[in-house]
């Protein structure tokens, strides 16, 4: 099984930390505008997976009405979307991002693509503003799954999120994809630590 998958999310909620914990297992606490897709590979009930993960920095340009952004929707079978516990904007724009994929995708088919909802920074409860029910509200509305996770302090949270997905995913049968494309914006996993970062345990 291979699967395309776009993080989405506005800046500075962890979208990179997110998918560089699931690859390394390292928390990563800075990062670049670096536009990467990267490739996770695993075994699951004897069969491997493999993950095509599309990473990008947010920009107003790179807003939900951009061929962009409209390229990723058609490229992805499911989403990561990301907002931060500590800023409601960014959890406001969920439902937007929500609605642009429904709109884009063919969600009358058997195929649509799974969504999940994940607030970051659980670790810093005491500065939240945005409330656990209020998400789990905003999942079951939207028909995705949710969970809130700490980035910085729990490996184990974040490999449930896109393992999550992934048996979602299997429910929704898709099998094998068709070939990473725009190769022109991967980056390999080498440019991402090629800057200096600040690593936080």
């Amino acid at each position: 099984m291979e699967a395309n998958i776009v993080v989405l999310g506005t800046e500075s909620v962890g979208k990179s930390a997110l998918t560089v914990r699931l690859l390394t297992r390292r928390f990563i606490g800075e990062y670049g505008d670096i536009e990467s897709i990267y490739s996770h590979s695993f075994i699951a009930d004897g069969r491997e997976i493999t993950l095509n993960i599309w990473d990008s920095p947010y920009s107003e340009d790179s807003s939900v009405e951009t061929s962009l952004f409209q390229k990723k929707v058609r490229w992805a079978d499911s989403f990561i979307l990301v907002y931060s516990i500590c800023d409601r904007a960014s959890f406001n724009s969920i439902s937007r991002f929500i609605q642009t994929i429904k709109s884009t995708k063919d969600y009358l088919g058997a195929d649509k693509p799974p969504i999940v909802i994940v607030g970051n920074k659980r670790d810093l409860h005491h500065r939240r503003t945005v409330l656990s029910e209020e998400g789990r509200l905003l999942a079951l509305n939207t028909d995705c799954h949710f969970y809130e996770v700490s980035a910085a302090e729990n490996y184990h949270s974040v490999l449930m999120v896109f393992h999550g997905l992934v048996d979602r995913m299997k429910d929704a049968k898709l099998t094998t994809k068709r070939p990473l494309g725009f190769k022109g914006i991967v980056k390999s996993m080498s440019a991402v630590f090629a800057r200096r970062r600040t690593d936080s345990f």
